[in-house]
This record gives structure tokens, C-alpha cells and sequence, in this order.
């Protein structure tokens, strides 16, 4: 398993406006994470992996542009079980929910 970014304790923020997946512990064991932002207009997230994001605090907020007419992706949340999702549409930059 590759991990990106595993370990990272004083990583408070991630974002990676042009990827479209995420695999498995991408990101894992950034206990001072407090958001991540993934995709961007006109770049949506397809898919990330169901242990991509395994981080457990609970003051962490997940931003995910996808694709326009969707509502969510699968497996949310994603290994990131207190946090807080947050869908934009990729097109308009909208929150989704």
C-alpha cells in the first residue's frame, strides 16, 4: 500500500485540486488534519478508496467536488468516520448537500 501522506501529524490541511482518486491510506495518520479538499471546478473526484482518508478525529471537515448531477460518492466516508463530508458540484462550485 502506498501512503502518500501517512504519518503526517503536523499536516493541518490537504488539498489536491486535480485528482480524481484516491487509494487505500493516501492519507493516513494525520492526527492534525482539520480539512481536506479534493478536486476542483472543472476537476471532479470518480473515486476514493474506502480506506483512503483513515483519520478519526472528529474536527476534520472532507470537501469533494464531484461531477455534475451527482450527489455523493460511494464508501463515504471513507476510512474518516467523525468527519464531516461536503459535496460541490464541479461544474458550478456549488455545495451539493
Amino acid at each position: 500500500q502506498v501512503q502518500a501522506f501517512g504519518g503526517c501529524t503536523n499536516l493541518e490541511k490537504f488539498i489536491a485540486p486535480k485528482i480524481q482518486t484516491i487509494g487505500a491510506y493516501a492519507i493516513s495518520g494525520c492526527s492534525s488534519l482539520e480539512e481536506i479538499e479534493l478536486g476542483s471546478i472543472g476537476h471532479p473526484v470518480t473515486s476514493i478508496n474506502s480506506n483512503g482518508v483513515p483519520c478519526s478525529q472528529g474536527n476534520l471537515t472532507i470537501k469533494v467536488y464531484i461531477a455534475d448531477g451527482e450527489t455523493s460518492l460511494s464508501d463515504a466516508p471513507w476510512g474518516a468516520g467523525n468527519a464531516t463530508i461536503e459535496y460541490y458540484n464541479a461544474t458550478t462550485g456549488n455545495l451539493v448537500n
